[in-house]
């Protein structure tokens, strides 16, 4: 690992996003009308979202293990993909970027099998994900602030988390 403890306690936030391509409307119409028969796609997706959140340094072995201050989810539906973001806050000497990269792609993941199993067991002829696996970095704060989100601004870089 990096040594950090020269570092200060600063003010850190990530945010990352995964996209979910599905195929058919009457899947994210399923969706949208609670008609997933085990329940909320997105409330799996969330919970699993966060357990790779605070399972990050044990996956990583370079990842320092770190107070998380804050997880949030936020899902939006636009067309035919879902948007995944995954928002960490911490005041600590270290970034979460990895964290949020991390909990937006385990929350992908779960979404796929999610509801493909549910919707499939309705719908079979309907269903057909796919999902992207570029997890892009959408915000940072960190002790340098300013650089790090003029950087992310101008950018066309794609972090991605595989």
């Amino acid at each position: 690992m990096v040594d950090i403890t020269a570092k200060s306690n600063t003010l850190r936030i990530a945010t990352a996003e995964a996209l979910v391509e599905v195929s058919s409307p009457k899947t994210i119409e399923a969706i949208r009308e609670h008609r997933v028969p085990k329940g909320d796609a997105f409330e799996m997706s969330r919970a699993a979202g966060l357990l790779g959140v605070k399972k990050t340094p044990e996956l990583l072995p370079d990842c320092h293990p770190i107070p998380i201050e804050y997880t949030g989810f936020h899902f939006e539906i636009v067309d035919q993909t879902i948007k995944i973001s995954c928002t960490i806050k911490t005041i600590y000497k270290t970034g979460v970027e990895v964290e949020a990269m991390h909990g937006a792609s385990i929350a992908a993941k779960i979404a796929v099998p999610t509801i493909d199993n549910d919707i499939g067991n309705v719908e079979r002829d309907l269903i057909g994900l796919i999902l992207v696996p570029i997890i892009p970095l959408k915000k940072t704060v960190t002790g340098a602030t300013e650089n790090a989100n003029a950087l992310l601004a101008n950018s066309n870089h794609t972090f991605l988390f595989i």
